[in-house]
């Protein structure tokens, strides 16, 4: 299975599970990370975590959007105020192909509530591009650094789609 997996993180707690979404997909197969920064650059890190310093920054448009190419887009995504970030909304804008594909909706919030809304603007901009086959897993800002949790969350989640 050839992933990709795409995020926004303003404190790090999103990338955190990005990383970790990128080590359990890439025990299925190929895969590779894209980080959406709030200036709209864009930073691609290497398939090997380790090699996080050896990052080469993209525009956002150089972002695969084009999910013919893979069979899995892992999109982790931070819920600020009840949104979307918006390099994020512009992203999943640009998605093309998406139909039969399986695409993870990872969002990190703090208040539960705002989960929903943000899950059903992301579920109907992607259903518009196709029939893919999308499975979402929410998780509190503050279980990201449990281990033990995290683990379940997305060994599940991945379970759904695989």
């Amino acid at each position: 299975m050839k992933s990709i997996v795409v995020y926004e993180s303003h404190y790090g707690h999103t990338a955190y599970v990005a990383d970790r979404f990128l080590e359990a997909l890439k025990k299925k197969g190929e895969a590779e990370i894209f980080e959406l920064l709030e200036d709209t650059q864009a930073k691609s890190m290497p398939n090997n975590i380790e090699n996080k310093a050896k990052s080469r920054g993209v525009g956002p448009e150089q972002i695969p959007c084009d999910m013919r190419n893979y069979d899995c887009l892992c999109l982790c995504i931070p819920i600020w105020d009840k949104c979307l970030a918006s390099p994020l909304a512009g992203y999943i804008e640009r998605c093309v192909n998406a139909d039969g594909k399986n695409i993870i909706c990872c969002q990190i919030y703090g208040d539960k509530k705002d989960n929903k809304l943000c899950f059903d603007y992301v579920k109907k901009a992607l259903e518009g591009k196709g029939r893919p086959k999308i499975a979402g897993v929410f998780i509190n800002w503050r279980d990201v650094h449990n281990e033990r949790l995290l683990n379940k969350l997305i060994n599940k989640t991945i379970n759904k789609i695989a």
